[in-house]
């Protein structure tokens, strides 16, 4: 049994492994970037700004899970301004 359990976690280990590797070389450093046409600062702040909004939220859902009358309109509308 201690066998089985080794050998599934060698095969995926190497499958994971060998997915990583393959999309390291397929242009993970410049691809992404070139597409969007951005420049890595500009997308770098558009992702703190993501960040942000979606603490924003989730912060507002905890206040609203536990007091059901506060902010009652939170949720999927701001995620999607």
């Amino acid at each position: 049994m201690l066998l089985l359990k080794m050998i599934t976690i060698l095969i995926v280990f190497y499958v994971s492994m060998n997915r990583f590797i393959n999309w390291w070389d397929n242009g993970f450093k410049v691809n992404h970037l070139e597409e969007l046409n951005m420049s890595y600062s500009i997308h770098l702040w558009g992702g703190i700004k993501i960040i942000g909004r979606l603490l924003k939220v989730l912060f507002k859902m905890i206040i609203h899970s536990i007091l059901p009358f506060v902010f009652e309109d939170t949720g999927w509308k701001d995620l999607g301004k």
